[in-house]
């Protein structure tokens, strides 16, 4: 039986018989952008990295709605065609007739049973007709208990997250492009929460939060994980062409800065456009409910140098203009917040440091 990899409406690569065949070398996923893409890649590799993590928090309480199927992710994933609300891309078989409008998690409503379940871990009805819904929760990675909520204005990522909160006021001062988090709706979170969960959750020193989709059915988000798979598998060396945009320095500055000790190589990337298949520039920074981590010497994840967090940051601050003044802003614990500050200061002090050899050498030259 042929399977199809699709874009949209569009197949981009068909599988028959463990062979593949490219259909659309350009607008291939960018980690099966290679001529000679074959089976495990595509049936292995590329559904595997759609798949919800087992050790998700509530991942097995959703795995738990889903009768009649083996409770793994792979198996939750492929009930929705692996289809995501990172990008457009769904997987079918030859002999089903279905259509990016049957799959479409952008267009089609969100089952709330589902939704409660991801971010709270509770039931309320056991029995899901899984074959007519629609829900992107098997297919979204991290870690952190979370879900995905259509309002009126748009879709939104609601999550376990004061952390995100506080990130996102600090990225918003120093003018680093980031997913704006606020406060949960209260009225919204009301029908995918119990009052009794959300005065747990507040009583455990958290809030929920929400910040809106930033990808669209024309845009998506290439992870740096697949942008390495892409290029590792066509020779080319990926770190070249980003180390000196002022965004990539931007990243390394703020993560001193937030002490955030989780920048894996699934939280940043760049947009692609769909329509073409090319990379149009960094997306802005997500995902901080691993920062304010006041350790010392936190490894960078983003260099490709054996580095701290603080090295690259330092690197990265002589070639950038950031004004680095920072209000303290919500949700911060005192001991969070002396981190935050320790931080910044060290960074303005190098920043005035170099200024003024900078000065003194341009002077003396004059002379």
């Amino acid at each position: 039986m042929k399977t199809c990899l699709m874009l949209k409406d569009e197949p981009v690569l068909e599988v028959d018989n463990y062979n593949c065949r490219i259909l659309d070398y350009d607008r291939l996923p960018v980690s099966l952008r290679y001529h000679d893409v074959n089976y495990d890649d595509a049936m292995h590799y590329w559904t595997r990295s759609r798949c919800i993590s087992m050790s998700r928090t509530y991942a097995k309480n959703l795995a738990a709605l889903y009768h009649g199927i083996r409770h793994d992710s792979y198996s939750m994933a492929k009930l929705y065609h692996f289809a995501t609300l990172t990008d457009s891309y769904w997987m079918k078989d030859e002999v089903e007739n279905l259509k990016w409008k049957d799959v479409s998690l952008f267009d089609n409503p969100f089952d709330k049973q589902i939704s409660r379940t991801a971010l709270t871990g509770e039931y309320t009805d056991i029995s899901l007709p899984y074959g007519r819904l629609h829900t992107p929760e098997t297919t979204t990675q991290g870690m952190s208990a979370k879900c995905w909520v259509k309002e009126n204005s748009g879709i939104y990522l609601y999550k376990i997250g004061r952390k995100e909160i506080a990130a996102s006021e600090i990225l918003t001062q120093l003018n680093i492009p980031h997913v704006d988090y606020t406060e949960a709706d209260p009225n919204v979170l009301a029908e995918i929460a119990r009052d009794k969960k959300i005065r747990e959750i507040e009583t455990a020193g958290e809030i929920v939060a929400r910040c809106p989709l930033i990808t669209s059915e024309d845009i998506s988000i290439v992870t740096w994980e697949d942008l390495q798979v892409g290029c590792d598998r066509n020779d080319i060396t990926p770190i070249k062409y980003i180390e000196n945009e002022p965004a990539y320095k931007q990243m390394q500055i703020a993560d001193y800065i937030l002490g955030n000790s989780d920048r894996h190589e699934q939280n940043w990337g760049f947009f692609m456009d769909n329509n073409t298949g090319r990379i149009t520039g960094f997306c802005p920074l997500m995902d901080h409910d691993h920062a304010f981590d006041n350790t010392e010497n936190i490894p960078s994840q983003t260099s490709e140098k054996k580095e701290t967090l603080k090295e690259a940051a330092f690197r990265s601050i002589q070639s950038s203009n950031l004004n680095i003044q920072i209000k303290r802003p919500h949700y911060l614990t005192d001991s969070e917040w002396f981190g935050v500050q320790a931080r910044t200061s060290l960074l303005r002090d190098f920043q005035l440091y170099k200024s003024q050899n900078v000065e003194g050498n341009d002077c003396r030259n004059k002379q």
